[in-house]
């Protein structure tokens, strides 16, 4: 947003004030007139200031009037379709106001635009991490910061293997324990069976010539060769029953059979060695992305370094907005070039801060800011408010005569103007809405 001009009504007077849409240098104004031209303009931005009207120019080119009567009904107006676009600015209360698309008041309005001398101060609580970190290449200071990141979130938070019932201890216990039994029961069958066999043969085969000899011997015979059937059946159904409590023990553990429990066992300690190879991995990654980051941050946290990614980024746009400044590029050394590039940078944190507010943004209002500073550190702050207006339009308002002299040789290239409240002339106003 640019303001292309300022008209206050006083008392049946009407001063106008034609601003150029970079910067514009309003000479000759003392405290109590820069703290009402202030007002006023600010006022005008907001809701109804009677007597103070307005015209401004949006970033997409469309031209506003504010129009503020000290009788009569507020209103914006569409210059170009001379349209009353009042409706579209309306705050909670109705009123039409300039900050309602921008979300501010008139006292953050006036904390925001306004820059003065007592803000132009290096912060105390600047963290000297912030300007090591700035100075860098951001691409790669964050690029080598998530990656750390990432590599100690592998690290502390693996994702686990699925978890086989054949690795649960108690489980598998059982299912060798139940297999052995029944390896045991096998074999004691194949004995009992042979045994039997033989045995029961030979009861069996010999139970006629018992009878027809011995006559009692072959109901002898006969009850040895039944026992025999009877111990071979026994261990049979010992087998079975082996052999059922071990199909269970193996449900459990989620196999079929014995070779498939011994193929997931296999599965298992394969699954342990890839595990311990990929936390290898993830070791041998995080160690490479640490030792990028330290080559980049030095001993900088990186977890402070993501949670003050904004700042960093924003003192990095500064760096990049000083480092074209070749008037600030002195020794380095030398304590006052080191200061005045300090002060530029917070100059531009708020060129930068008014720049990024809405879509319009808003201009900037010095206020005298650079009184009480020599003339060296004078001199390139205010090269560079020359080389930074236009995104945001600067206003500045000063009693300094050095100002005053530098802007009266700017003003010769045209960009730039200067008004001298001395020579100020009466003019007709925006006319009557």
């Amino acid at each position: 947003m640019r303001i292309q001009r300022l008209v206050i009504e006083d008392n049946g007077d009407v001063f106008t004030f034609a601003l150029h849409p970079r910067l514009t240098v309003v000479t000759g104004m003392g405290n109590a007139e820069r703290e009402s031209l202030t007002t006023e303009l600010i006022g005008a931005l907001g809701s109804h200031h009677p007597g103070v009207h307005l015209e401004v120019e949006e970033r997409g080119g469309r031209r506003l009037a504010v129009f503020s009567p000290p009788l009569g009904r507020h209103r914006i107006i569409d210059v170009g379709l001379a349209t009353d676009v009042s409706a579209e600015f309306a705050n909670t209360a109705g009123d039409p106001t300039l900050l309602q698309p921008l979300g501010l008041d008139l006292h953050q309005t006036r904390n925001t635009m306004r820059f003065g001398a007592a803000d132009l101060v290096i912060p105390d609580d600047a963290h000297p991490s912030i300007d090591v970190l700035a100075a860098l290449e951001q691409h790669e200071v964050w690029t080598a910061a998530q990656a750390l990141q990432q590599a100690s979130d592998d690290l502390a938070n693996p994702t686990p293997a699925p978890q086989s019932p054949v690795a649960d201890p108690v489980i598998l216990e059982e299912v060798m324990a139940r297999h052995d039994v029944l390896e045991t029961t096998v074999t004691s069958f194949e004995t009992t069976r042979r045994r039997t066999f033989l045995i029961g043969g030979f009861a069996t085969g010999a139970i006629v010539p018992g009878t027809i000899y011995g006559g009692h011997a072959g109901l002898l015979f006969a009850a040895v060769a039944v026992t025999s059937v009877l111990m071979s059946l026994i261990a049979r159904a010992r087998v079975a029953r082996a052999n059922r409590a071990a199909t269970r023990s193996l449900a459990k553990a989620g196999a079929r059979s014995q070779f498939g429990f011994q193929l997931e066992r296999l599965n298992d300690l394969l699954g342990e060695h890839a595990t311990r190879s990929l936390l290898m991995d993830r070791a041998d990654a995080r160690r490479h992305a640490l030792a990028e980051w330290v080559r980049l941050a030095q001993d900088i946290p990186v977890d402070w370094a993501l949670d003050h990614r904004q700042e960093i980024e924003a003192a990095a746009q500064v760096h990049r907005d000083v480092a074209p400044l070749d008037f600030l590029s002195t020794d380095p050394t030398d304590p006052a070039a080191a200061e005045t590039a300090s002060l530029a940078r917070v100059l531009i944190a708020r060129l930068a801060q008014l720049r990024s507010i809405g879509q319009e943004g808003l201009p900037l209002l010095l206020d005298d800011p650079f009184r009480g500073l020599a003339a060296g550190p004078k001199l390139s702050l205010l090269e560079l408010v020359g080389r930074s207006s236009g995104d945001p339009q600067i206003i500045f308002l000063t009693n300094d005569e050095d100002v005053a002299s530098w802007a009266r040789m700017e003003a010769l290239t045209g960009e730039m103007a200067i008004v001298e409240t001395d020579v100020l002339q009466n003019a007709d106003g925006l006319g009557q809405p």
